[in-house]
């Protein structure tokens, strides 16, 4: 079940998979409409490859993902991996970089993002690519999106700046759908931008 949220000429979804079942369900669409985002073809240097968020004590590996056959956004294989939307921006580039993980898993491994929802404003996230290169973030705010909720600023922002946003899972899981009735987003702010 996706549930599209709309701005302007350019819908976005957020999917509220099902993490116990992650490899069946999307965590993000992102359905097009008259005008495509600005997509991240550039062969460069600095591919995110490992993400720490010291206050929850996630040190974790970031695998690269686009979109799958259906035009949902690819989540993480394993739970104790992140998963970066190669199609936006790079976390420190200017605009929104997304990152997904699991809150759960399946077999009942406990997911990368488990203890996501422990973030507060001023807490620090470090991307690190693979140059070696570490990018600061602090969080600014969290949000949990419900079904019909605007939720346009998780992949898009104009202010210039450099942004990585996170999600995951978060709710009530309802046994009939298999799916969490909400998804989680850490808004967080490159650190001197």
């Amino acid at each position: 079940m996706l549930i599209l949220f709309g701005f302007a000429s350019v819908k976005i979804a957020l999917g509220f998979y099902a993490d116990p079942f992650p490899q069946d369900q999307a965590l993000i669409n992102l359905a097009i409409q008259g005008q495509k985002l600005n997509v991240n073809t550039k062969a460069t240097k600095g591919l995110p490859v490992r993400l720490k968020i010291p206050n929850i004590r996630v040190d974790a590996a970031i695998r690269s993902v686009g979109l799958t056959p259906d035009g949902s956004m690819g989540v993480p294989k394993i739970p104790s991996d992140a998963a970066w939307y190669m199609l936006g921006p790079k976390p420190g580039e200017k605009g929104s970089a997304v990152i997904a993980g699991h809150v759960n898993w399946w077999y009942g491994a406990t997911g990368v993002f488990a203890r996501l929802k422990a973030l507060k404003p001023g807490d620090k996230i470090i991307v690190q690519d693979d140059q070696g290169v570490s990018t600061s973030f602090v969080v600014r705010k969290s949000h949990a999106y419900g079904i019909k909720e605007d939720a346009s600023d998780v992949f898009l922002s104009k202010d210039g700046k450099s942004h990585l946003n996170l999600v995951t899972c978060a709710g009530v899981w309802d046994r009939v759908s298999k799916l969490y009735s909400k998804r989680l987003v850490i808004f967080a702010d490159k650190v001197g931008n």
